[in-house]
């Protein structure tokens, strides 16, 4: 009998242990599931992507396109260089992965990659963090234009004085073309807003003698010309007077090879809808594009 109480106590002792480590690797297999279900991924969508732009020698960083590539759709950055990009929906049924340009005309091409599923935003992959974000985009320039006059304020009939100076920022050669350049800048106008025509200061060039400027690295290219005031543009048989206000001086150059293409896309998409953005600063040339050209502003008085 004492031999079997104490194969019974040991039997007890046995299933006790069993039963305990039974019980310990629930415990640990339950933890193992929460700690997987807590590191998978969690999916989530947007309907539009938001970012930033820092734009170096400027103070000011609005007006830089925002264009998504194959949806034909872009936006603007607001003065502080935040913008939101809306998808599209004329891409609702699209999906996979889709480049963000962003440019100005005399700062470097730059670009994100974003991934759609049906239309929506996926946050979380490629460029795009879990809240929708692009890291901020660090723009480098390029090109340097800046202008000056002899004065502030003109008359109709004054002669007004300026001179302009562009600089190749960048290590690549720039090449520039000059419209009708029977003087340093060929065709100048005075430019108020998309609402309105521009005036030209310069005569017209019936021969339209253009001129190619190679700019090397670190080079530039500066000039003076002076033109009268004039009273306002004959357009077909009506005269558009030039009335007091302020006027942005702007030169007649097209800035046509970077040392890189330029996606043709982007200059459709500029010349046929950034154009009529009323509130996208652009001037008559280099297809109405975005830039941040230091051109002088005049004041048009009585």
């Amino acid at each position: 009998m004492k031999h079997y109480n104490h194969y019974r106590l040991l039997m007890l002792a046995v299933l006790m242990t069993v039963q305990i480590l039974l019980i310990g690797c629930e415990k640990d297999f339950s933890g193992i599931k929460q700690y997987i279900h807590s590191n998978s991924p969690v999916i989530s969508f947007s309907d539009s992507v938001r970012g930033s732009v820092h734009l170096k020698n400027q103070y000011e960083h609005g007006n830089a396109l925002i264009y998504l590539d194959e949806a034909n759709v872009g936006t603007r950055t607001e003065s502080s260089g935040l913008f939101t990009l809306k998808i599209p929906d004329t891409i609702k049924n699209n999906s996979g992965v889709f480049t963000i340009y962003y440019f100005l005309e005399d700062y470097d091409l730059d670009s994100s990659k974003i991934e759609l599923k049906d239309g929506k935003l996926l946050r979380g992959v490629w460029d795009v963090d879990t809240t929708g974000m692009i890291p901020p985009k660090e723009m480098n320039q390029i090109l340097n234009v800046d202008g000056w006059t002899d004065k502030q304020d003109y008359r109709i009939g004054d002669t007004l004085h300026l001179r302009l100076t562009i600089d190749n920022l960048s290590v690549d050669t720039l090449y520039l073309v000059i419209y009708s350049a029977y003087n340093d800048f060929g065709t100048v106008s005075l430019w108020r807003d998309k609402t309105y025509p521009h005036y030209f200061l310069s005569p017209y060039d019936p021969v339209g003698s253009d001129r190619g400027i190679y700019l090397f690295e670190g080079g530039f290219y500066e000039g003076t010309v002076s033109y009268i005031i004039p009273q306002g543009v004959w357009i077909g048989d009506s005269l558009w007077p030039l009335l007091p206000n302020t006027y942005m001086v702007v030169a007649g150059f097209e800035f046509e090879d970077r040392g890189y293409p330029i996606p043709p896309q982007i200059r459709e998409y500029i010349e046929f809808e950034w154009r009529t953005d009323l509130e996208a600063i652009s001037g008559f040339y280099m297809y109405y594009t975005s830039k941040k050209y230091k051109y002088p502003k005049v004041q048009i008085i009585k």
